[in-house]
């Protein structure tokens, strides 16, 4: 921009008339600017308090949580992974010692957290790992697990895979000369799916 286009054009005005509307102007543009600063800081503050950010904060400080589950349950835990969908936790050994649950956001009603030691920071963005492709990576390991479902019924068994449609789990009868069962579960009614028996 040349010196005659960044000063305020004279014209049959007085200097000040001149000054005053272009001391004006740069008012309007300033309040602009200053606007569009506070709207985008006060997004800034939106996208950290979400609720991504809210678990991998507790993850990052390690704090105890509880979570409120679909199902009624209500889990004491730690944090050990948030993902784009998903969190990882550890129980308190409410749900047995050592219990992992790898949980799905739409079975999660609510977070409670320590106001004073987890409040939302820098953290880090969640992982973009989907919840499916995380059952997937387990079920490598064909580990022996419990499918908690949204409606609080579940079913325990061997995971053998996962898509983004489904879980494939092999059930074993508890009756001797019984058979195994492969079923077939829809990803979207799955809660929950944890390395120990019931919680």
């Amino acid at each position: 921009m040349s010196d005659s286009e960044r000063l305020p054009r004279l014209s049959d005005d007085s200097f000040s008339s001149t000054l005053r509307r272009f001391v004006a102007d740069s008012q309007v543009d300033e309040a602009a600017a200053t606007r569009s600063k506070e709207h985008w800081l006060r997004q800034q503050l939106a996208d950290a308090s979400s609720f991504g950010a809210t678990l991998t904060s507790a993850a990052e400080s390690q704090t105890t949580i509880g979570l409120a589950l679909a199902s009624a349950d209500i889990l004491r835990c730690t944090i050990s992974l948030v993902g784009a969908d998903f969190v990882l936790v550890s129980s308190d050994g409410s749900a047995g010692p050592g219990a992992e649950h790898l949980i799905s956001f739409e079975a999660i009603n609510l977070v409670e957290t320590d106001s004073q030691r987890s409040a939302v920071t820098e953290a880090r963005s969640p992982s973009s790992v989907l919840f499916w492709e995380a059952a997937a990576t387990l079920a490598e390991d064909r580990p022996e697990v419990a499918v908690h479902h949204l409606d609080g019924s579940g079913i325990q068994g061997e995971l053998l895979g996962a898509t983004g449609d489904e879980l494939r789990l092999r059930v074993r009868s508890p009756q001797p000369r019984a058979s195994v069962r492969a079923l077939s579960i829809r990803l979207g009614s799955v809660a929950r799916i944890s390395s120990r028996s019931w919680s």
